[in-house]
């Protein structure tokens, strides 16, 4: 997975604010989003940023998607890694109806609460 996208997916899981990521190379909150956003960050940065935020967020085996036993015997998987993967295989699940309704779904509740175009526009910018 390319970094720029794990990078992306880390902050949205952890919650994390650009400014957050940007101190660990001595980056402002705006400079670090935009060198994300032009994917414009050094080699060195980027090892600096994986090293402190991507390295021990990936699961082992994050491809291994193997279980023991049958659907009624599944451990529970902590929430975290189940939102990693999840945003590893992004396009596969939507494929799925069921999951692509729960999202759709959920999109539509949150645009119906919005009132006025410059609503979309900021509800649409917070989910890059």
């Amino acid at each position: 997975m390319d970094f720029y996208k794990r990078l992306l997916s880390v902050k949205a899981i952890q919650g994390l604010s650009w400014g957050d990521i940007g101190r660990t190379i001595d980056k402002e909150a705006t400079t670090m989003r935009i060198a994300v956003s032009r994917k414009s960050l050094s080699i060195l940065e980027q090892r600096e940023i994986e090293k402190m935020f991507l390295s021990e967020n990936e699961p082992n085996d994050v491809n291994n998607d193997t279980y023991e036993g049958d659907y009624g015997n599944l451990k529970p998987m902590p929430i975290k890694e189940l939102a990693f993967r999840v945003s590893l295989r992004e396009e596969e699940l939507m494929k799925e109806n069921a999951f692509s309704n729960i999202i759709e779904k959920k999109v539509l509740e949150r645009l119906l609460e919005l009132k006025a175009p410059e609503e979309y526009k900021q509800y649409l910018k917070t989910k890059d």
